[in-house]
């Protein structure tokens, strides 16, 4: 279908029943859904892959102090691609060779242009090469982390400023990927239209919009901190995988338990509400049990006034903070 080096080609539809089609060299494919390709990017085995595997494979190639000619080039390359590879995460290992061949050209391009610019040999090259690559990797992971805290409503300063920047500077894809793709049917034979991405950047900027096509996002979980995508309700803070605390259940399950204990234990005022609350309830229940109805009514009226208070407090603290950041 294309050669090796030129990326992916994704084929998606508008229905969300419908995943994406990534068709690879050698025209093979796999199914995608919304945000998938993302997920296998950012796994550690992936990040390994394409970082200190890379570097690794550089230093130890064996024609590393070969001079610097057309046909070096060439020969590293391919076995630096047949190297850094791996058969289950083929977006990962495509939009690797197609990104790396793009920081190649843009490499000898600045040498064209620049005054005394030489390399002792090919690694010498290949390591110019990685830094170059290495740094579109840091934009990816700081415009991909920023848009994660900025859905999740944890972003500082800095990451808002980043997550608005992509999003002002890719906007106008937003219009080209809520459309789908293309099937052409000519002369009896159907002609699939497919869109082509040859770097992580560029496969942030699809599934981001995708993903906001469908009323979705990549988020930060509120108690793991590992990213994810709400599957029912987008307001979710919490995933699905399992907690550190407990891995029989899910973060979702035990999310707010958590959250609820470290409040009591880092703050004193949360910590006296909830021993009074226990307290009162316990109170209440004994009450009951024993069916004296004036004493229930009194633990009922403290329950609401601890309530009250409590909230009060909150509301006090926030008008405070408030004004302190003014």
């Amino acid at each position: 279908m294309f050669e090796i080096g030129n990326g992916i080609e994704v084929y998606y539809e508008n229905k969300k029943e419908i995943r994406n089609i990534v068709f690879f060299p050698e025209n093979t494919y796999k199914y995608y859904d919304t945000g998938g390709m993302l997920f296998e990017v950012i796994t550690d085995e992936a990040t390994f892959l394409i970082t200190t595997k890379l570097e690794t494979m550089i230093h130890d190639y064996p024609g590393y102090a070969d001079p610097l000619t057309i046909e070096s080039v060439t020969d590293g390359f391919k076995w630096l691609y047949g190297t850094v590879q791996d058969e289950e995460r083929p977006v990962v290992t495509e939009l690797f060779r197609s990104g790396f061949t793009e920081v190649i050209k843009s490499v000898l391009t600045q040498c064209e242009h620049e005054d005394n610019v030489s390399f002792e040999n090919i690694g010498a090259f290949m390591e110019r090469c990685y830094t170059e690559y290495f740094d579109n990797l840091k934009a990816f992971s700081a415009f991909f982390d920023a848009l994660a805290a900025d859905a999740s409503g944890t972003a500082d300063d800095f990451q808002q400023d980043v997550a608005n920047t992509f999003k002002r500077s890719t906007e106008d894809f937003y219009t080209l990927y809520k459309r789908k793709c293309n099937v052409r049917k000519g002369n009896g034979n159907v002609s699939v239209e497919t869109h082509q991405i040859t770097n992580y950047l560029q496969l942030l900027v699809f599934e981001y919009y995708r993903l906001k096509k469908e009323g979705k996002a990549v988020k930060i979980c509120a108690n793991c901190g590992r990213y994810f995508i709400p599957k029912n309700r987008s307001d979710s803070i919490y995933c699905d995988a399992p907690a550190p605390q407990n891995p029989t259940r899910t973060c979702k399950e035990i999310g707010s338990q958590v959250k609820r204990a470290e409040e009591r234990h880092n703050n004193p005022g949360v910590r006296e509400h909830h021993n009074k609350m226990s307290s009162l309830r316990m109170a209440k229940k004994r009450a009951k049990d024993k069916g004296d109805d004036d004493l229930l009514s009194g633990y009922e009226r403290l329950l609401r006034a601890e309530l009250k208070r409590f909230e009060k407090t909150l509301t006090d603290n926030t008008q405070v903070n408030s004004e302190e950041e003014k």
